[in-house]
Order: structure tokens, then C-alpha cells, then sequence
């Protein structure tokens, strides 16, 4: 690969695009691209920083540390956690990418480079915090649209970031879309083998099918250096410093968003800590004494008629179970599984119950229905006391032992 004096695209971005250079810029990109995957190569760091220009302003598309060839006796090629966080697409951050979902990866992240050109700043740029950006891309949200870009350029962004991989555009697909059709003059036909006009960096040709996968897939995420955004990042955690955990929690949370409240169950982690989230039960039949007293207890005390839960998950999430605790009403002592203290005492929560696979949204449907299906469950006299977690605590720990259930 030539030496590169126009910068990379980050730069340029910073000092402002017209919407013709970011619609040139975009289907050389697209042509890069389609090259690899034709190629089966995905690039698994597409960003502002890996997209050089010549002088006379070609693109090219380099650094192919993190690229894979792809290999239909390969599974693992996607196991790892590898790319630029704010660029990464959501498959790729839950870990649920197949192989046939590979290539739409390398679309999310032509769509986070759109957005890098339009607004001169990488994708989720407020937040300044990689685990908020895996948080939020995780469960289901996309960057936000730049409103400086035409109606054809927002449509073509929107089938760059669909959510479901399945859906994504591929590249091929995209250079049709009126926003990338458009002339330019790096442009090659199969007579021109100007090097200028290459769109891939030269490296690409050495690749070597039989590289080790390990060796290319080191992972390459763009963490905050040591600081003020190292504190964010644990305050994010909740003090804790578990990947593993983070991942599995943000495809708990995806799973509970999509249809939980079939269910009645609501779940949302409390503020920026994924490891405590407050979850609501709810739908209680009117015609029950439960169902009677929870309304009687929301209408006289302003509450919303649910059983509210406290769910904290233990730096080993997925390898220890939650620690489940009601904090309002206040029930009679121990039914449905609601101990004096509040906890909520089942063996699947126990270290003797509990399975790394275990669902989380089946076992709040279980609690629920343990709750409802008590004759015997009523509130407490003075249902409006908040349960103290120390208490719950205290409870739970006393019933383990009664059941030897911390085996």
C-alpha cells in the first residue's frame, strides 16, 4: 500500500464534509467492502481511523489486523469480543453472530462511518464510555441519525444499522441505493489497475488463507485509558470488572425487552448499573384476596398496583445466581416464597439450584407465579414498609441453611 498523505477519514470528518464528498467517500467504501466479502474476508474494524485517502483523494480501506478469512470448518471466528466498541454492531456485542451474520457486521460499522463524516465524531460520542455503548447498542438502540443528512442518505443509513442482521443491507445491495449512486472518479474498470484507484489496502492480496484465526482476532476495542473514564466504566459495572458478566446481562436485558411483558414481568437495570436492575411484576387478578389487597395498598399509598423486586447479580453472573428480594408491599410472613425478610427463597437461586444456563426471564415468571398461586399469600398489615436489604438478607441466608442448599 502507497503512502497515504490525505489522511484517514477521521481527520477529514473533523473538518467538515459536504453531503457529495460523504456519498463519493461512502460508495468507494461500499466498493472496498463487497471486495472483501466476495473475497470471504470480513474486516471487523471498519472505522474513520482504518480508512486512508491518496493525495489525489481516493479511499482506501486498511489495517486488517482484525480481519478473518472465512472458513466454513471454522466456528469460533466470532467468539471473541474484537473491533472499535462505538462502530461494533449488536450481534457482535450479545456474541449471537452466526456465520451466515458475519459480513452484515461489517455493514453496521459502514453505517457508524457515515455517521463519523456527517457529524465530524465517532458514533456515541456523548456517552465517552464503552461499556455505556455496549449497554445501549446491546439492548436494542441504534446512534442516533445525524439531521444533516437528506432524506436518501437517512433511509440508506437506517438499512445500514438494522437491528436484526438478517435484514442488513449488504454491500452489494447499498451501492444500488440512490445515496451511493454517484460518479467518482477512483472508480475502476477491469482494463484500470491504477494502484491509486485500488480501494483495498495492498496487504489484502498477501492475506493468508491459513493465518491463525487466533492471531488475526486479537481484540482491538478502544477502552478509555486509565483515569476519570476508568472510574465511569466501573460505576457503569456497578463496581464490578467482569466482561463475561456485562455481555450476559446485556442479553438478558435484550430477551426481557423483547417480550417479558407477556409475562408480566418489566425489568430495567437502576441507572447506569447493570448489575442491580428493579423489576415489577404485575397483572395480579382482581378477583383474588392478593390481587385485592396489592390494589388496595397502590390506591391508598399513590403506588402502582405491582409487586416490586430488587435483582443484584454477583461479579460471577452467569456462574452465581442473582440475589432476588421483594421491597414492596410488605407480605405476611413467608408465602410464596417471600421470606420474613423479604428474599425470595428458591432453590434455583442457591448455589445447589443454580445453572449458568438457567433463564432469567423463566425464573421471574416462576416467582411470579409462586406469588400468585399461594391461596395463603397476603399482605402484611403495614404493607407499605419497605423491606431493608440487610434483613432480606439475613432471611435468606437462615433458609439455605435450613435446606443445605449452599452446596
Amino acid at each position: 500500500m502507497e503512502y497515504c498523505d490525505g489522511g484517514t477519514i477521521d481527520q477529514v470528518s473533523r473538518e467538515g464534509l459536504t453531503e457529495d464528498r460523504i456519498r463519493v467517500y461512502t460508495k468507494e467504501l461500499l466498493t472496498a467492502v463487497q471486495m472483501l466479502h466476495d473475497n470471504d474476508i470480513v474486516h471487523r474494524d471498519i472505522k474513520g481511523t482504518n480508512i486512508y485517502l491518496t493525495s489525489s483523494g481516493c479511499l482506501k480501506l486498511g489495517h486488517l489486523t482484525c480481519a478473518v478469512k472465512l472458513k466454513s470448518q471454522t466456528t469460533n471466528e466470532m467468539d471473541k469480543l474484537v473491533g472499535t466498541i462505538a462502530y461494533m454492531a449488536p450481534e457482535v456485542i450479545t456474541q449471537t453472530c452466526k456465520e451466515k451474520h458475519i459480513r452484515a457486521s461489517d455493514i453496521w460499522s459502514v453505517g457508524c462511518v457515515i455517521i463519523e463524516m456527517a457529524t465530524g465524531k465517532p458514533p456515541w460520542h456523548d456517552l465517552g464510555n464503552s461499556f455505556q455503548i455496549m449497554f445501549r447498542v446491546g439492548t436494542g438502540e441504534t446512534p442516533p441519525t445525524p439531521e444533516n443528512l437528506c432524506d436518501a442518505g437517512k433511509d440508506f443509513l437506517s438499512h445500514c444499522l438494522e437491528q436484526e442482521p438478517d435484514k442488513r443491507w449488504t454491500a452489494s445491495q447499498l451501492k444500488d441505493h440512490p445515496f451511493a449512486k454517484v460518479f467518482s472518479k477512483c472508480e475502476t474498470t477491469d482494463e484500470e489497475s491504477d494502484d491509486d484507484c485500488d480501494d483495498v489496502d495492498d496487504d489484502y492480496y498477501d492475506y493468508n488463507d491459513d493465518q491463525d484465526v487466533e492471531a488475526q482476532a486479537e481484540v482491538k476495542s478502544e477502552t478509555p485509558e486509565k483515569g476519570e473514564s476508568d472510574q465511569e466504566d466501573e460505576r457503569f459495572f456497578g463496581g464490578k470488572t467482569n466482561p463475561a458478566a456485562f455481555q450476559r446481562l446485556v442479553k438478558d436485558l435484550r430477551n426481557m425487552k423483547k417480550d417479558a411483558h407477556k409475562f408480566g414481568i418489566e425489568g430495567t437495570p437502576r441507572g447506569d448499573n447493570l448489575f442491580i436492575w428493579d423489576v415489577k411484576l404485575t397483572g395480579f387478578p382482581a378477583d383474588t384476596a392478593l390481587g385485592k389487597d396489592i390494589r388496595n395498598w397502590a390506591e391508598k399509598h399513590k403506588r402502582e398496583p405491582v409487586v416490586y423486586l430488587e435483582m443484584q447479580f454477583p461479579d460471577e453472573y452467569p456462574m452465581a445466581p442473582p440475589f432476588v428480594r421483594v421491597t414492596r408491599p410488605r407480605f405476611k410472613f413467608f408465602s410464596g416464597h417471600v421470606t420474613i425478610g423479604g428474599s425470595i427463597c428458591m432453590e434455583t437461586l442457591t448455589k445447589s439450584g443454580w445453572t449458568p444456563t438457567n433463564d432469567l426471564q423463566s425464573i421471574l415468571a416462576e416467582i411470579r407465579s409462586e406469588i400468585m398461586g399461594d391461596p395463603n399469600m397476603r399482605l402484611d398489615s403495614n404493607p407499605d414498609r419497605e423491606y431493608g436489604e440487610a434483613e432480606a438478607r439475613d432471611a435468606f441466608n437462615r433458609m439455605v441453611n435450613r435446606y443445605d442448599w449452599n452446596k
